[in-house]
């Protein structure tokens, strides 16, 4: 299983989780059962799996996959933008 559930998603799903999975122990009567849908988002949470995401292929690891990620490289970083005005032609040297 390729996890598909990110770090704010997962924190989330394990405090409403267990918001909900309390109501088992406070409320009385057959009410109490259904606090046990509580499981499935601290589930989810732990296991960073969330079956309903599979039909649209939704993934919520952007945090993650952008930390993970390698900076660019000095010289790209140095680039990026500058443009040379109309007639002159661009140079492979940043401008100091």
């Amino acid at each position: 299983m390729t996890p598909n559930v990110g770090g704010m998603d997962r924190i989330l799903r394990i405090v409403a989780g267990l918001a909900l999975l309390s109501l088992f122990f406070l409320l009385e009567g057959n009410a109490r059962y259904w606090g046990l849908i509580g499981i499935v988002p601290i589930l989810t949470g732990t296991f960073r799996w969330c079956p309903a995401y599979l039909p649209f292929g939704y993934q919520h690891l952007f945090d993650e996959e952008r930390l993970t990620s390698p900076p660019p490289s000095p010289a790209r970083t140095e680039r990026v933008g500058v443009r040379a005005p109309r007639g002159v032609p661009a140079s492979d040297k940043p401008h100091p």
